[in-house]
């Protein structure tokens, strides 16, 4: 009897449990476009011809990181292992413009729509990855921005473990799960923004699926807390 009562308890516990991990917002990229209300653009000085923009890849065997240079041996399979990158992803291909020396490192941007977070205390985002750099740390010039009035802007940190450029090819994991706690920029707020920047040249890729928002910190082995 005590153990079916356990049981019972048990059972009746787990909803609770999930719900706390279920994201009240998400987006997987599996369109033939941007979602609705999604930029991206560079905010360098370069020529329109320079500019490094955001993609969405639909077909992971013509994107990266199979097509970049230097893969690593371990990348096995080749292609971004997110969990539903089959549906599609996006990424931004950093030598794909060829910038000469002496032009501006690319400052590229893929932007979020408003993302209505009035009803959340808490915000965690949390999102899957692939990145490869060879002349600027992936740590200083691959960030998250976060706003709740697109003008002023929150710098969240994404990759501690990419340092120093040694001008070789640096990866990271495959998928690199990123989760950030960006409560101080978004909770309560109706309309927020999320941003990711990356400001470098001839580097190799960057690759992003599967965005997740949390009201409580998910739970997930080897994630990277920024």
């Amino acid at each position: 009897m005590e153990r079916r009562l356990l049981l019972l308890w048990l059972l009746g516990s787990l909803p609770q449990f999930s719900n706390a991990q279920l994201p009240f917002y998400e987006e997987h990229f599996d369109q033939t476009s941007f979602p609705t209300g999604w930029t991206t653009d560079d905010h360098s000085a370069n020529p329109a011809d320079l500019h490094v923009l955001w993609e969405v890849c639909q077909d992971p065997s013509t994107c990266p990181p199979g097509t970049d240079d230097d893969l690593p041996a371990q990348f096995d399979p080749d292609y971004f292992n997110a969990p539903t990158y089959a549906g599609g992803y996006v990424f931004v291909d950093s030598d794909k413009a060829n910038i000469p020396t002496g032009a501006a490192d690319h400052i590229s941007v893929l932007t979020s729509a408003a993302i209505n977070c009035s009803a959340q205390s808490q915000v965690f985002a949390r999102f899957y990855s692939v990145i490869g750099t060879y002349q600027s740390p992936a740590f200083e010039g691959a960030v998250l921005l976060v706003s709740s009035d697109s003008m002023i802007w929150t710098e969240f940190k994404l990759y501690p473990d990419l340092g120093l450029p040694t001008q070789k090819a640096q990866f990271s994991t495959n998928p690199a799960p990123v989760t950030v706690d960006i409560s101080s920029v978004a909770a309560g707020e109706a309309t927020v923004y999320l941003r990711w920047q990356w400001t470098g040249k001839a580097e190799r890729s960057w690759c992003i699926d599967d965005l997740e928002l949390f009201s409580e910190a998910p739970h997930l082995y080897r994630a990277v807390w920024g």
